[in-house]
């Protein structure tokens, strides 16, 4: 009987100590396990202020555990030899609706609406939902959550893009797989707000000037609302609003002007804004400067024009061609003049294009250093999570990402990206490149075989060989590779499979003919890959820079802003 009382005991003692951990249970059999991985031999960026050589890393357990030169490696932890590789932190996008719910507008009416559609509590404009509260509508995205982890982040700051006031915003992970209950990395990180009033229907604001008349307004009512001894009303949205203005302000804007309109009601209330800017600031840095403000900026540089039709292209307004010549000054503009800012995929049509525009801003100026701070510690402080991530420390989640080198370079191939220790992989770092030509042999048949493209995605074809429909397929999944080819006359495919060797890239195998016949087959490469050269450009590549930002801004500006200039911002 003792011994069943100690089981017992011992059960409610392993039970109780679980269910601090999480209040969530497990079907099947819960993975408990507490593995250590180690990272051993690599370039460790642990900031953009610190870079540690041949550095150890230790995971465990979603956090790091120990960082340096000098760490003992325990007994039994996974070891992974990173020589050659370098590891950043993971980046942190501090402006993104990952995760969140369209809004929708209110059923049409067919009169005009003046009153709140709201039911409930409620302030009386539908502009203004400061009691929004982003993590109580979030559920991760894991498709999403995919693109994102492919470009290199690990955290972002998720709002609701949904009025003037737009109610509280969360930082999350991008672990989605896990659950919505693991991803919090801070519920509550920042108040949003903005002109736009969004998917409200309501006659009011029906102006930028409305707009900024209502924000006003409210910040009076609400002062009002808080000191008030006599009010007879409760009011949940002037409470809401309230109680979040002690959280960071993110104030999103739409273009320069707009930035300062808002820094004047700022002023006017004494709040520093943080300004989610446009792209287009770099046409008034010096009043960007005066703000005193933190800046998240987007990479939305406009693409090129189609100027092959005569009559369009004469049809290109000055300004829209100036400010796609200059728009990539942006970032590095900020980082000359000294104001904080950082970076962020919003406003990208497509985020794949964010990498290309990251490199194209470093290439106008933009230091590699300041593109680094943007993308971690900056939005990690601006967002009071760098306590949290945002640099590779001893305490901090196990959020980074391991590259083939300096990630910024045209070359550079992000491997693996993990998150909350979760290991994601983006590319198989110990892909065999299996491109060169090769003298093949298929079932005692003499073929020469040339294996193009990209490292990732080769492609073959077969010398003097025309009976063949299409390329040849060649596919490498370790040092597994397999090769298909298909005739054009009868549309029946030979395939191969075998074993290639990762230092020779000498292969060999089994594979089937069209009827089913089983052949052996083998290839040795007689010539290495050789990229056809591309044609140089000799002209020195023509890249503006802040000395040519006219001014005003349009057709017959001047280079050099004079007190004869009338601008046309008009507050």
């Amino acid at each position: 009987m003792k011994k069943l009382l100690c089981v017992i005991s011992a059960f409610a003692v392993l039970h109780g100590a679980q269910a601090q951990l999480t209040t969530f249970q497990t079907n099947g059999a819960p993975d408990k396990r507490h593995t250590v991985f180690a990272f051993t031999n690599a370039h460790i960026q642990a900031d953009a202020e610190t870079v540690i050589g041949n550095g150890t890393m230790l995971v465990q357990d979603g956090m790091i555990t120990d960082i340096g030169t000098t760490v003992n490696i325990p007994k039994g932890a996974v070891v992974y030899d990173m020589q050659g590789k370098w590891i950043y932190p993971s980046f942190i996008d501090p402006y993104t609706t990952y995760g969140m719910p369209e809004p929708k507008r209110s059923p049409w009416t067919p009169g005009p609406q003046y009153f709140s559609a709201r039911d409930g509590a409620y302030g009386w404009n539908d502009a203004l939902k400061p009691e929004t509260d982003a993590s109580a509508v979030f559920s991760s995205d894991k498709k999403a959550a995919e693109e994102m982890r492919g470009l290199g982040f690990g955290t972002v700051m998720v709002y609701s893009n949904d009025g003037i006031a737009r109610g509280t915003a969360s930082c999350v992970t991008l672990n989605a797989e896990d659950g919505d209950n693991s991803v919090f990395v801070k519920q509550k990180v920042a108040n949003c707000l903005s002109f736009d009033k969004g998917t409200s229907r309501q006659e009011y604001p029906s102006s930028l000037m409305g707009a900024i008349a209502l924000l006003r307004q409210t910040y009076y009512d609400a002062d009002w609302y808080r000191t008030a001894k006599n009010r007879k009303e409760f009011n949940l949205s002037l409470e809401a609003w309230n109680n979040v203005q002690s959280l960071p302000q993110i104030f999103e804007t739409t273009d320069k002007w707009n930035v300062l309109r808002a820094d004047k009601v700022g002023d006017e209330f004494n709040i520093q804004y943080i300004f989610k800017g446009s792209g287009n600031e770099y046409q008034r840095m010096n009043e960007m400067k005066n703000t005193n403000a933190s800046f998240i900026l987007p990479l939305n540089f406009p693409k090129a024009f189609d100027v092959s039709d005569p009559y369009d292209a004469e049809q290109i307004a000055y300004t829209d061609l100036k400010h796609w010549e200059m728009a990539p000054l942006n970032p590095g503009a900020f980082e000359k003049y000294g104001i904080n800012f950082a970076l962020t995929t919003s406003d990208l049509e497509d985020k794949k294009d964010f990498w290309e525009n990251l490199r194209k801003a470093i290439k106008f100026g933009l230091s590699e250093k300041a593109a680094l701070k943007a993308l971690t510690t900056v939005p990690a402080q601006l967002l009071g999570i760098a306590d949290k991530t945002g640099a590779l420390k001893k305490g901090l989640l196990a959020n980074f990402i391991i590259t083939n080198g300096n990630v910024f370079t045209d070359d550079a191939v992000i491997w693996e990206n993990w998150v909350k220790g979760k290991q994601y992989i983006l590319r198989d770092a110990n892909t065999v490149d299996v491109r060169g030509t090769y003298s093949m042999t298929v079932g005692g048949n003499p073929m020469t075989l040339d294996v193009e493209g990209d490292i990732f995605k080769p492609r073959g074809s077969f010398k003097k060989i025309d009976s063949i429909k299409g390329p040849v397929n060649v596919s490498c999944d370790g040092n597994r590779v397999d090769i298909s080819w298909t005739y054009k006359k009868s549309g029946t495919t030979v395939l191969l499979t075998g074993l290639i060797d990762p230092k020779t890239k000498a292969m060999s195998g089994s594979g089937q003919e069209p009827d089913g016949t089983w052949i052996k087959w083998s290839a040795t490469q007689t010539a290495p890959f050789t990229p056809k050269p591309e044609p140089k450009d000799t002209t020195a590549p023509d890249i503006p820079s802040l000395d040519d930002v006219i001014y005003p801004f349009a057709p017959f500006g001047r280079t050099i802003k004079d007190s004869l200039e009338i601008d046309r911002f008009q507050m």
